[in-house]
């Protein structure tokens, strides 16, 4: 009784696989310009005293204390240029590093991070705050991670 129903099962299958049909599908890219991405000037705060506390770039490049930090002056925002496909959306962000000698930067788009490639091109300033924990004196290069891609 069981080679026989497996039997009928088998044959109610092979006209169903016989019958088979196929067709053609397609796949559609367009492929665009590689966005090429340079930093065309650093973040720089300029002096600041070696207090604990945070010193806040702001985006006319002014400097602003916090939590016991005294830095005062102007400064530069960090600006990188994008180049690629005109008139295509991108969207841009920001990580920060590690910490070095007790001095930590957090990094902030200035702006929306969302872009679009005028005539293949963007410029965008990077600004943020500095976290002073135990730094020393001296000239300090914290890292950090720009990244953009098309939307």
């Amino acid at each position: 009784m069981k080679r026989h129903f497996v039997t009928v099962l088998l044959m109610c299958l092979l006209p169903s696989l016989a019958h088979a049909v196929g067709t053609t599908g397609t796949a559609n890219v367009n492929i665009i310009k590689a966005l090429v991405v340079n930093e065309t000037s650093e973040v720089n705060f300029g002096s600041i005293p070696a207090q604990n506390g945070q010193c806040r770039m702001l985006s006319n490049g002014e400097l602003e204390g916090v939590a016991g930090q005294d830095c005062k002056g102007t400064s530069t925002p960090g600006t990188f240029s994008l180049t690629g496909t005109a008139e295509q959306n991108i969207v841009v962000s920001v990580a920060a590093g590690t910490t070095v000698d007790g001095v930590t930067f957090t990094p902030e788009v200035d702006g929306t991070p969302n872009r679009i490639l005028n005539a293949g091109n963007s410029e965008v300033n990077i600004i943020g705050s500095l976290d002073l924990s135990g730094a020393t004196p001296g000239s300090k290069l914290v890292t950090y991670t720009f990244t953009a891609h098309y939307e």
